[in-house]
């Protein structure tokens, strides 16, 4: 099983937003908000669901991530 998914993250003053969605359509997609201080295990744990999926299904103890980081530019005008 090959799990792709993107998420889009969002900085605000006091935390950020992510954005999570199963590319190949498979799993719904989720919205969730963390506070401040709480970023990282928002994302981690996020990342750790999609592991965690893949060794079930698979039934395997070993996945391979592939991370790509791009910045989106806000529109002005």
């Amino acid at each position: 099983m090959i799990q792709n998914a993107e998420m889009i993250v969002e900085l605000f003053d006091n935390g950020i937003t992510t954005k999570w969605k199963d590319l190949d359509g498979d799993i719904d997609s989720e919205h969730k908000v963390f506070l401040e201080g709480n970023e990282k295990v928002g994302i981690g744990s996020a990342i750790w669901g999609d592991v965690s999926n893949v060794m079930d299904f698979a039934n395997t103890s070993k996945v391979k991530i592939t991370i790509k980081y791009e910045p989106i530019q806000e529109e002005k005008g």
